[in-house]
């Protein structure tokens, strides 16, 4: 009865993160919330021409005319699927690496 009371003051006096909390330590799912994480980062395998124009400092518009053959030199490897152009990363970096 009293976490039912000690609920019902949060739901009364604060907005909905207090009663997330409230029902999280009534629950006991706090105690998780403690633990030290680490944090994921994952890097995609692909990019679209935007993301790899980002990725490696390059223009859009230098990728979208290097596909077609229009610069003077070659643009990174990259692939068609259907009407998407992607560009992995491994072949970005490699274009990056043998560039410099």
């Amino acid at each position: 009865m009293c976490a039912y009371f000690a609920a019902m003051l949060v739901i009364m006096s604060s907005g909905v993160a207090l009663i997330l909390q409230g029902i999280l330590i009534i629950f006991g799912a706090l105690t998780m919330a403690t633990k030290p994480h680490t944090t994921i980062v994952v890097r995609p395998r692909a990019y679209n021409t935007r993301d790899a124009a980002i990725h490696t400092g390059l223009s859009e518009s230098f990728l979208e005319k290097a596909r077609i053959g229009k610069t003077k030199t070659s643009g990174p490897k990259f692939k068609k699927i259907g009407k998407r152009v992607l560009y992995l990363l491994g072949d970005l970096d490699s274009y990056l690496e043998s560039s410099n």
